[in-house]
């Protein structure tokens, strides 16, 4: 079973999250818009907070419901409640 069509590393573009430069990257590759597309990460600053500068919704994985001050559009602490979402 296929849930993506691409995955985008770090390794592969030569610039680590939040730099805008991955997930420019990442959209252009995809022919996609940031309104279209959702970042799923657990790491607020680098995963989420980079992710909702560019414009991408943003699914915050929380497995140990740790506390934070941050907006998330979505937070999860299983992987299994992405398909709830998208």
């Amino acid at each position: 079973m296929l849930f993506f069509d691409t995955v985008v590393t770090s390794d592969f573009v030569n610039a680590k999250k939040p730099n805008p430069t991955i997930f420019n990257y990442a959209l252009n590759i995809n022919n996609v818009s940031a309104k279209n597309s959702v970042m799923i990460g657990d790491d607020l600053l680098v995963d989420i907070i980079g992710a909702k500068e560019i414009g991408f919704s943003q699914i915050y994985f929380n497995p140990k419901n740790t506390p934070h001050n941050q907006n998330c559009d979505y937070e999860i602490r299983c992987l299994s409640e992405i398909k709830n979402i998208l």
